[in-house]
């Protein structure tokens, strides 16, 4: 998953890297299959989730919460079927 790249935010990660192709249009040539793998895999409402997570440290602490509420509301609505 994508957020096995998080918590590191120094200039060379991956993540950061990451941060700068989606949101700062910067091309990083050095993680172009991971870019297309993410904009294969990941539909628009997952694109923004990420969006929002590569903004900083906070919001990836707050879109990984936000996951954890949809996985627990979705176990919870599994077993009531």
């Amino acid at each position: 998953m994508i957020f096995d790249y998080g918590g590191n935010w120094s200039k060379n990660s991956t993540w950061y890297k990451i941060h700068q192709h989606i949101n700062e249009n910067k091309k990083q040539d050095d993680i172009i299959d991971l870019i297309d793998e993410i904009r294969k895999n990941l539909n628009k409402n997952a694109l923004n989730l990420l969006k929002t997570a590569l903004i900083s440290v906070d919001n990836m602490s707050y879109v990984l919460d936000f996951l954890d509420v949809l996985k627990a509301n979705m176990m919870e609505n599994i077993l009531l079927v």
